[in-house]
């Protein structure tokens, strides 16, 4: 299962760097790492199976996506919206930062 969940969230990775620029998307960083906004900060939130006949099938993997930007009016939310499998959770500002909360969930055929 390890494998294929680095090969997913590869995927992943890979379709966020596509949106907004490889230097700003981070999967779980440390505190100490300073971001440059705006960016976008992945990590994986859910995992299930799907079963036939008492074997898995199908894996489910969920990523919670936020986006950081200081533009109430970032041109990344439609973006990230038009990725398939992506949901729109919540929009909130910190420390008069801009956050828009997704989930993407992907699906792995298994062996």
């Amino acid at each position: 299962m390890a494998n294929a969940l680095s090969l997913t969230r590869n995927r992943v990775h890979d379709i966020l760097t596509s949106i907004i620029g490889d230097d700003r998307v981070y999967f779980q960083p440390p505190e100490s790492i300073k971001l440059k906004y705006p960016c976008i900060i992945y990590n994986l939130s859910d995992t299930s199976n799907t079963y036939g006949d008492n074997i898995s099938y199908l894996l489910n993997v969920g990523f919670d996506i936020l986006l950081v930007d200081r533009d109430p009016e970032s041109i990344y939310v439609t973006k990230l919206l038009s990725v398939p499998y992506s949901t729109f959770n919540r929009y909130y500002v910190a420390d008069n930062i801009n956050h828009w909360s997704f989930t993407l969930t992907t699906t792995i055929k298994e062996a």
